[in-house]
């Protein structure tokens, strides 16, 4: 009884010290007069946008998030799905379409997009996964985005990218960056079987970030290191 004591004391200080670095993060009450930049959005890109700027200590930066702290479940990459639709997800609503949603009452449902310190990484279940070089390609060429299409982004995607799998194409992935990405060690029976019934109808196991893969199957990889989430 003393030692699941222990152990409960030991747990519960733990969540309460990371759910203080996670309110810090968010209580801010002064502000300076000016800035020499304000980043809109702690996202994903934003948070790593503000972070490489003040790597110059005489450059002051004001980061904006709309929603607000992380907490200690959105920690848990397996409490994922209880932040879908929470105070933590934007909710975007979805226009109705054909061939989406099939499985939704209506073809109806909603975009969870991260309305939290962190973005959408902080309720992905540490998942990576990049845009379709079409859709960059789209940006440059339906809405005038110089330096957006697919051959000019990718070198960046490799460039932040540390990848652990070195099966996988330099051309399309980096190994020296500093986000961790790994391709689960063990996956779940459920995962192996999916792939395994996948190759007997006749598709490979591909890479899902390779743009040159033809439709397949594959484990997610996850912005993880050393296999933990």
């Amino acid at each position: 009884m003393y030692s699941l004591a222990k152990t409960l004391l030991t747990v519960s200080l733990i969540v309460i010290d990371r759910q203080r670095d996670h309110d810090l993060l968010a209580s801010r009450t002064t502000f300076d007069v000016q800035y020499d930049y304000v980043v809109v959005g702690a996202g994903s890109a934003g948070s790593v946008v503000a972070a490489r700027l003040t790597e110059n200590p005489h450059i002051t930066v004001l980061l904006i998030e709309a929603g607000g702290a992380a907490t200690v479940v959105s920690d848990m990459p397996a409490m994922t799905k209880s932040l879908w639709g929470s105070h933590m997800d934007w909710k975007f609503p979805i226009s109705r379409q054909p061939n989406a949603y099939r499985g939704y009452q209506g073809n109806y449902g909603t975009l969870s997009q991260g309305m939290v310190i962190g973005g959408s990484s902080t309720i992905n279940a540490m998942a990576y996964a990049r845009g379709l070089p079409q859709d960059f390609d789209d940006w440059e060429m339906e809405f005038g985005l110089k330096g957006w299409n697919w051959s000019q982004v990718l070198p960046y995607f490799k460039r932040s990218e540390q990848n652990r799998d070195h099966t996988l194409s330099d051309r399309y992935h980096g190994f020296d960056g500093h986000l961790s990405v790994e391709t689960i060690a063990n996956p779940r029976l459920i995962h192996r079987t999916a792939i395994k019934a996948a190759q007997q109808l006749g598709y490979n196991e591909i890479d899902l970030n390779d743009p040159e893969s033809s439709t397949g199957a594959a484990v997610q990889q996850m912005t993880i290191r050393f296999n933990i989430f």
